[in-house]
């Protein structure tokens, strides 16, 4: 999970980055914000090869393929943790109350 979540601030560092450049590089940089911002609010689509994930050393663009692979993805590792804990005998089949 650790790489996950180092992969995402990795991207977004990128992602910043991207922007900062984009807009420090424009002619117009009111209208290269504005643009950065209507991006970001979801009023310009963005191209749908922006859109895939890249999964082994395949790139699956088809959101609908994205969602059944992240869906596989969390349903795996949710077995994996709870025959983790079963093994651990960690797991306990009576209700247990989660307090906040």
């Amino acid at each position: 999970m650790r790489k996950y979540i180092k992969e995402y601030y990795r991207k977004q560092k990128k992602r910043k980055r991207d922007n900062d450049r984009y807009v420090t590089e424009a002619s117009n940089k009111i209208k290269a914000m504005w643009h950065l911002i209507n991006r970001e609010n979801g009023k310009i689509q963005e191209d749908d090869n922006k859109l895939g994930k890249k999964i082994g050393n395949n790139i699956i663009s088809n959101p609908i393929d994205n969602g059944e692979k992240m869906n596989m993805f969390f349903t795996y590792t949710v077995a994996e943790v709870v025959q983790q804990n079963i093994n651990k005998g960690n797991y306990n089949n009576s209700s247990q109350e989660i307090n906040h």
